[in-house]
């Protein structure tokens, strides 16, 4: 992202993209295309970054993968651990297709995502839409409500639910 510098045609003050600069330079380029901004107050235009979540991540990564690539490949292109890509292609495994379909354009925590497995799949839906109408999509909230689901709708029914500072 760059800005027009005043009185001097052609050249521009770098906003964002420092790094994606060096990269470039040490490649050779010369010329690259950039956002041109109004102002220079480089705050603003983070709200104009668009940020894959998990769910995006997790479909982005499964048609990789059923192309033929392999998860090492992949994590060396993202630059991420060959754990966090096998995470990310668990991700979904025991999620109700209705929930995540609630979820796919959200900014969901992977560990939220992950707490919906300990319910069954109806609730599973139920969850995701309080989510969504509450806005709230981090993990200490999908917690709260397994938390407080009653023991017959968890996938684990005999298995004791704890969360540590908290007693019955």
């Amino acid at each position: 992202m760059v800005y027009p510098q005043k009185g001097a045609p052609g050249k521009y003050i770098l906003l964002d993209g420092h790094l994606r600069l060096i990269a470039l330079k040490n490649l050779g380029e010369t010329e690259v295309e950039c956002i041109v901004a109004n102002d220079d107050e480089c705050f603003t235009y983070y709200a104009k970054v668009n940020r894959l979540n998990p769910i995006a991540e997790h479909k982005m990564i499964m048609k990789a993968v059923q192309n033929g690539q392999k998860p090492a490949r992949i994590a060396a292109a993202l630059n991420m651990a060959v754990s966090d890509v096998k995470s990310s292609m668990a991700l979904l495994d025991g999620i109700n297709e209705e929930a995540v379909d609630l979820l796919k354009d959200k900014p969901i925590s992977p560990k939220a995502i992950w707490q919906l497995r300990k319910v069954t799949g109806l609730l599973q839906i139920e969850i995701a839409e309080l989510m969504v109408s509450a806005n709230n999509f981090t993990k200490s909230y999908a917690e709260a409500l397994v938390l407080g689901t009653p023991k017959d709708e968890l996938v684990k029914p005999k298995e004791p639910k704890k969360k540590r500072g908290m007693t019955r």
